[in-house]
C-alpha cells in the first residue's frame, strides 16, 4: 500500500513546538546595568536602576573608588552657578545630579586601580553573555586657572576575572575658563565583538591630566549597558536532541498513516 504524504498542516504541528523553542533562545538585546539618572543623589545614585533581568544576568551596584565621598558623591553644582547640565543620554535637566569624580591625589592617565567607577554584570546559570555597547555622558568643569586643562575617561573590562583591557577611545572635555562647563562629551561605546564569558566587569576610569582637582572635577551621567544572553553548548545540545525526537514523531505519524 502507497504511503500518504504527511500533509503541510501535520507537518507544522509537529514541528512548530520545536520552531517555539528555539524562538526562545533567540538572543534579545537588553538593558542590564543604568546608573546615575540624575534623580538620585550620593549612594543612592549607585544602585542598578535596571533591576534584577531575569534570564539574563545580575548586575552590581557601582562601586565609587579613590573619589569622594560620603554626600559628595553626586552633585548638582561645583561652586558657583551654573548648576549642572542636562545629560542626553539619561534624558536628565539642567540641574540634575552627577557622579563627581575629584580626588585629593591626581591621577594623570585613566587606569584601573583607583580613580574610577565600576560594576559586574554576571550571566545566570546555563548562559554566557554578548555585550552590545555602554554608554555615558561625560562633563569637566574648573573653578580655577590651575585646574585648566583636559580630563578624560577610559573604559576598561575584564573577562571571567581576567586582566582588564581597555575598549573604544578615551573620551575627554576640556576646561578653558573658571565657572563654565566644559563642552559635553556623549560615549556610546560598541562592544557588539566581545561575548561568551560568564561575567565581566566594567572600570570607567577617569585621568585628570595632573591637574589641581581640588579646583575641577570630571562629572560622569546616565551609564548603560546592553547585553544579550547566549545558551551555553549544552543548551543547544538539548535542542539539537528535541529536534531528533521531532523527527522521529514525524516518521511513526508517516508509517501510521500506511
Amino acid at each position: 500500500m502507497k504511503a500518504k504524504p504527511l500533509s503541510l498542516s501535520r507537518l507544522k504541528h509537529s514541528i512548530l513546538p520545536i520552531a517555539l523553542l528555539f524562538t526562545a533562545f533567540e538572543a534579545q538585546a537588553a538593558l542590564v546595568a543604568s546608573y546615575v539618572d540624575g534623580t538620585d543623589a550620593d549612594a543612592a545614585a549607585l544602585t542598578n536602576l535596571a533591576g534584577p533581568i531575569t534570564g539574563i544576568a545580575t548586575v552590581t551596584d557601582l562601586s565609587n573608588v579613590g573619589f569622594e565621598v560620603g554626600n559628595s558623591i553626586t552633585r548638582s553644582e561645583f561652586g558657583l552657578a551654573p548648576s549642572t547640565p542636562a545629560g542626553p543620554t539619561a534624558g536628565s535637566s539642567t540641574g540634575s545630579e552627577w557622579l563627581f569624580a575629584r580626588d585629593s591625589v591626581t591621577q594623570d592617565i585613566a587606569g584601573t586601580t583607583t580613580d574610577y567607577f565600576g560594576f559586574t554584570v554576571t550571566a545566570d546559570v546555563g548562559e554566557t553573555l554578548g555585550l552590545t555597547n555602554l554608554k555615558f555622558d561625560f562633563v569637566a568643569r574648573a573653578n580655577q586657572t590651575a585646574a585648566y586643562g583636559t580630563y578624560s575617561t577610559q573604559v576598561f573590562y575584564a573577562a571571567d576575572g581576567g586582566s582588564f583591557v581597555s575598549i573604544g577611545s578615551p573620551v575627554s572635555s576640556e576646561a578653558t575658563a573658571s565657572n563654565v562647563w566644559a563642552p559635553l562629551t556623549s560615549a556610546d561605546i560598541d562592544l557588539s565583538t566581545i561575548t561568551g564569558a560568564n561575567s565581566f566587569e566594567f572600570r570607567i576610569g577617569i585621568g585628570d591630566g595632573g591637574l589641581n582637582t581640588v579646583g575641577g572635577a570630571a562629572w560622569v551621567q546616565g551609564i548603560q549597558l546592553n547585553a544579550v544572553a547566549i545558551p551555553e553548548p549544552s543548551s543547544y545540545a538539548l535542542i539539537g536532541g528535541l529536534l531528533a525526537l521531532g523527527c522521529v514523531v514525524v516518521r511513526r505519524r508517516r508509517r501510521v498513516a500506511q
